[in-house]
């Protein structure tokens, strides 16, 4: 036998009808009674629960329910509640937060609620089948992990533009990918990585992260006040980044062999910036909200832009490990390779990639610390390589000369190959023929510049090229020749000459 029940819909269409406190009451009398019916059993259990609920969905007659629904706590705090509470607009809302055994008592939450917020799926199925109800009669139901949905349904209830409250809820949760190589030190069994670990989170930085295997992330207390929360879970078909892709096309024995995709983070850097995780290690986001460039310039970070950061684990006075000030233009030179001579791309001084001298389409940025006796050497380097937005990218070039486009993942792959056999070669003392590759893709042999520094006259010199450490070798009039250091100068391309940032 079927029982015929009062659409939920109608219900609550019927409730925010009513003005006053008396037909307020009835018409939660009324859903009461069909909680009732529909769970009689357990219903005296779960009188205490809904008088509860009662009272929050009475005090606020005039304003719709969001509700979420997060046991998670950082020092008495909730922080998706928290975070949720301070971004919609009061006026219009109240959030409120319960606990997923208090839903699960209860189906009086429904009355005057326009929205749910799990910070997980929902496995119980008698709360599964209430959610069901919600979602059958109009309410609103977002998983926390679904961070892109999340967004864009909370940015309705909020006066704030979308891309505020992609950076606000940020904070809160995000989900990430990981592939380790079993046949490499990585992030999953090295021993350095695994003592480091405190509740499951491994504190990196700005950056927490919950490694695949991990466990569920609703047990995982931060470890912190980081500002990004990462639970990184095996490559799957939710992953932007192909994986399997960028495999099949990777040749090299470390570089790579350890990856991280994020779907949005503030910056790639942020994940590398506490002590060391493994050598090779890289981090593809899809989006940064916060990427750095050199000198710490903003670098705007469209959908379709190529970036990433790398870690490598250099010994000082070995291999590039006695010039690391050179890996720059290195990692410039591999980019260089992997986007191969159908268009004319160039290396400009010190750090970035040219189309021709029109318009810049990326650049590197290297830091550097000690740890024991090994040289960290994190490298973050961004490419125009899809996106439509702020200039131009790779791929636009590429269709305008009747050429195929390059993925990201080929073009990832292709440059840490390439970066792998540069450094081979530096291991094996051939530093030179590496140094004599970059100078027939960079913009500047035999250029005619001036050195402006601060109030002296002019000066003006003729590049050769790069001395052995990297920086810019010249000649000036005299025939003698010195160095111009890349730490603050400003390369001006179309005035031909290098100045101080600060004049």
């Amino acid at each position: 036998m079927k029982l015929l029940l009062p659409s939920l819909h109608l219900l609550n269409s019927h409730r925010r009808k009513l003005c006053n406190k008396e037909n307020f009451s009835l018409v939660e009398r009324v859903h009461l009674n069909i909680q009732k019916s529909l769970y009689p059993k357990s219903y005296s259990s779960r009188k205490s629960s809904m008088r509860n609920d009662e009272n929050m969905v009475t005090r606020n007659k005039y304003k719709l329910n969001i509700i979420v629904v997060s046991d998670k706590k950082e020092e008495g705090k909730n922080v998706l509640f928290d975070k949720v509470k301070s971004q919609v607009d009061g006026e219009k809302f109240v959030v409120y937060n319960l606990s997923s055994q208090a839903l699960e008592k209860s189906s009086s939450w429904m009355t005057g609620c326009r929205a749910i917020i799990m910070q997980k799926e929902v496995e119980n199925a008698l709360l599964q089948e209430s959610i069901e109800q919600f979602q059958n009669s109009g309410g609103l139901v977002i998983c926390a992990t679904d961070k892109e949905r999340l967004v864009e349904q909370l940015a309705l209830f909020s006066s704030k533009e979308t891309e505020e409250w992609q950076d606000s809820l940020a904070s809160i949760f995000s989900q990430g990918f990981l592939y380790s190589d079993p046949d490499t030190v990585n992030l999953l069994n090295c021993d350095r990585i695994l003592a480091r670990k405190k509740n499951n989170v491994l504190t990196q930085g700005k950056v927490d992260l919950i490694l695949a295997g991990d466990g569920s992330c609703d047990t995982v207390e931060k470890a912190n006040e980081s500002k990004e929360f990462f639970h990184l879970e095996d490559f799957s078909d939710k992953a932007n980044f192909n994986v399997e892709k960028y495999l099949a096309r990777l040749e090299t024995k470390t570089l790579g062999r350890n990856i991280i995709s994020l779907p949005s983070v503030s910056s790639s850097m942020n994940v590398v910036s506490g002590l060391p995780l493994v050598d090779g290690l890289v981090i593809v986001p899809d989006r940064q909200t916060a990427g750095e460039g050199r000198g710490g310039n903003r670098w705007i970070s469209p959908e379709g832009c190529a970036m990433c950061t790398l870690q490598l684990h250099l010994t000082l006075g070995r291999g590039i490990g006695r010039t690391p000030s050179l890996l720059q233009h290195v990692v410039g030179l591999a980019v260089i390779k992997a986007l191969g001579d159908d268009l004319d791309i160039r290396l400009k001084w010190p750090n970035d990639i040219y189309y021709k001298k029109e318009a810049k389409l990326g650049g590197v940025v290297v830091n550097s610390s000690m740890f024991s006796s090994n040289l960290i050497i994190n490298i973050g380097c961004g490419l125009n390589l899809s996106n439509q937005k702020p200039t131009l990218s790779v791929n636009q070039l590429r269709r305008e000369a009747g050429l195929s486009e390059v993925s990201r993942e080929q073009y990832l792959a292709a440059t840490l190959n390439y970066l792998e056999d540069f450094l081979r070669r530096f291991d094996d003392g051939r530093a030179q023929e590496v140094i004599q590759e970059y100078h027939k893709v960079w913009l500047h042999t035999n250029q005619q510049v001036e050195i402006h520094d601060g109030g002296a006259e002019p000066q003006p010199v003729r590049i050769l090229g790069l001395d052995e450490y990297g920086y810019l070798l010249v000649q000036d009039q005299h025939g003698r020749q010195f160095s111009v250091h890349d730490d603050g100068n400003s390369f001006d391309m179309l005035n031909g000459l290098i100045r101080p940032k600060f004049s």
